[in-house]
Parts: structure tokens; sequence; C-alpha cells
């Protein structure tokens, strides 16, 4: 989209564990960035969705990761 959201970044920030299950299993970039520089972690933590934080851990995500603000 608009942002640099992509479809894996969309799915995390709304929640969707399936979905984000199914991209990755099709390679998608779990380390990606979004135009903010908001990762899947960011913003599925943000949000509250617990499943997909926990799933993106076991996944092995850098948990250090900074936006582009620096938060």
């Amino acid at each position: 989209n608009n942002s640099g959201s992509t479809a894996l970044i969309c799915a995390c920030t709304k929640g969707h564990l399936e979905v984000a299950e199914v991209l990755a299993s099709r390679n998608a970039n779990l380390a990606e960035k979004n135009g903010t520089g908001d990762t899947c972690l960011i913003l599925a933590a943000d949000r509250g969705h617990k499943a997909v934080v926990n799933w993106l851990l076991d996944k092995g995500v850098a948990i250090d990761e900074k936006d582009n603000i620096n938060t």
C-alpha cells in the first residue's frame, strides 16, 4: 500500500496469525519494515496481538529493531 506495508505487515498489524503463517510459508520476509520503519513485531505488539507477537518471537525476529524515529 502507500505506506510501504506489505501483506505480511498488514496481517500482523491486524492480528491475522493464520494469514501471516501462510505468507511466511511462502517466504515473506519477517524482518521487513514499512515506510516508517515499523516491523511486524513492533506493529503487532503495539496493537496487543499477543499470538502474533509470540509467533514472531518463536520465528526468531529481532527484538531490538527501531523505527525511523528510534522508538
